[in-house]
């Protein structure tokens, strides 16, 4: 059998066991006749049709398994590029022919949520915050606030670098961004990858990692204030965070049903056919459960 993981909008995955699966695209081409002519004209409307059939086996997950720990919440904000992408492509930030200077980022910040932080509205997220008078990082505590030194940076590298830097030194005492402390680096791990233009070997995109693992890291943050609106570079909001994802042969059939029954393809909602489904939601393996005409699921138990 092999393995495959359903993923929702929201990250959040269902794994299950597949015997076989396949995938069948159409393209339709309608033809209409043209009656005072005696002809028929083809138009290509782009439109194709999509059959994608899975057979699996529904079975307990086995719980003792890393594998459906909680898993934490995501976000990332690339220097290397604007988060405009006029014509399909994301302009350069500073490096290679980019027009943002520190004087554009100065006084400007974004601001993202911890898990702890977004548990309350009373608690202020944390606010990374840029000033291009000085070198130097600093931190305060209402609202927690990071100060980022920019003077002389020119590169999308080194502004990364520099965020990374100051938010890894950041302590709001007394204010608490995590259930465990106060630094910034209680509530997040920072690491550093390569952005959509970096050259090779080059680092300027941050990637921020909730250090509260489960689904209450994902969140709408980073956002940013209303003066940073030309000079946001690229980013992903907060997401991924899973709970405990262990789950037993019944949930599945459950999850799968909602999964088809509150899809929309081409405006209409998938629905269940090919018979009833037991009140007591159980199944035999004579009995194969159809969900619409685009996906099939096969079960022994549940």
């Amino acid at each position: 059998m092999t393995k495959i993981r359903l993923i929702r909008n929201d990250g959040a995955m269902l794994t299950l066991d597949a015997t076989q699966y396949s995938l069948n695209i159409t393209r339709s081409i309608p033809v209409l006749p043209v009656p005072v002519l005696g002809e028929r004209a083809a138009v290509d409307l782009n439109m194709v049709a999509a059959d994608f059939k899975i057979d699996v086996m529904l079975a307990d997950d086995d719980c003792a398994s890393s594998v459906f720990g909680a898993t934490a919440a995501v976000a990332s904000v690339d220097f290397s590029a604007l988060a405009n992408n006029d014509g399909g492509v994301h302009s350069p930030y500073m490096t290679g022919g980019g027009t943002v200077t520190v004087s554009d980022l100065n006084d400007n910040y974004f601001e993202i949520e911890s898990t702890y932080t977004g548990e309350n509205t009373t608690r202020a997220p944390i606010r990374i915050k840029f000033n291009s008078s000085t070198a130097s990082h600093s931190a305060s505590a209402s609202p927690p606030t990071v100060t980022v030194g920019v003077q002389g940076i020119t590169t999308d590298a080194a502004l990364a670098a520099a965020v990374k830097t100051a938010c890894e030194a950041a302590n709001f005492s007394p204010r608490q961004v995590s259930t465990t402390g106060t630094t910034f680096s209680s509530a997040f791990t920072i690491t550093l990858s390569e952005g959509v233009n970096d050259p090779s070997g080059t680092s300027s995109r941050l990637i921020f990692t909730q250090v509260d693992k489960g689904s209450g890291g994902n969140n709408g943050t980073p956002t940013f204030n209303k003066n940073f609106t030309p000079y946001i570079p690229l980013y992903e909001e907060c997401g991924g965070g899973v709970d405990k994802s262990c789950r037993s042969a019944g949930d599945k059939l459950q999850d799968l049903i909602a999964y088809v029954g509150n899809a929309s393809i081409l405006g209409a909602t998938g629905s269940l056919v090919g018979g009833e489904i037991p009140i007591d939601g159980s199944l035999s393996e004579e009995q194969p459960l159809i969900i619409s005409s685009e996906y099939r699921y096969h079960t022994t138990h549940c």
